[in-house]
């Protein structure tokens, strides 16, 4: 097991894989479907305790999500029903996936939206540029800098790690789902939602 600290959350990563039976993003009828997933224990002094991780699917498919909610404020809540990331694999051996992020913005509970380094900066407390990349991100820029994006969402931030390595994948979902929510990003409140 690897530790990844962000902030005062700390994120516990499984060295080996396991298996999630759930659906995947885009299901297809029929029952659930069981994932090959690397799982970590994401957990804050606030009392957050969960399951979150990285889902491959059998046809192909994969995304990064909340697994088991065990404890937590209800402001964490939101995590169990939004906050899924999308993860694609990319030049044969790295995976990659748009850097969105929690906030609140218009309704009373969080929603994904685009963030920005500065953003990311603030939430953590440091460079994420920096914090990423030595967690094993090979690639960070804009989706269409990193991804070859060429749709209306070129401009958000995105990712890539290798498929051996996908600390960085855990670590960013943490920073961009668990402390955004728990930074209350997009508000003026401090501290945790809710």
């Amino acid at each position: 097991m690897s530790t990844i600290q962000i902030s005062n959350v700390s994120i516990d990563v499984q060295e080996t894989w396991g298996t999630f039976e759930g659906k995947p993003l885009n299901p297809v009828p029929g029952d659930n479907l069981l994932a090959k997933s690397q799982v970590a224990k994401f957990s804050s002094p606030d009392g957050l305790v969960m399951l979150a991780g990285l889902n491959i699917w059998p046809d192909g498919q994969m995304d990064f999500r909340t697994i088991d909610f065990i404890a937590g404020p209800d402001s964490y809540r939101r995590l169990e029903r939004a906050g899924r990331l999308e993860v694609k694999s990319y030049a044969g051996d790295s995976y990659g996936a748009y850097i969105r992020a929690l906030r609140i913005s218009g309704k009373d509970y969080p929603t994904l939206g685009g963030v920005t380094w500065r953003e990311l900066d603030n939430l953590l407390g440091s460079s994420a540029k920096d914090f990423l990349t030595s967690l094993g991100a090979t690639a960070l820029g804009t989706a269409e800098e990193v991804l070859g994006a060429t749709n209306r969402n070129r401009e958000f931030l995105a990712i890539q790690c290798p498929q051996d390595d996908v600390r960085s994948l855990h670590a960013m979902w943490g920073m961009t789902r668990v402390l955004a929510v728990m930074k209350g990003l997009g508000s003026d409140l401090p501290g945790a939602l809710g």
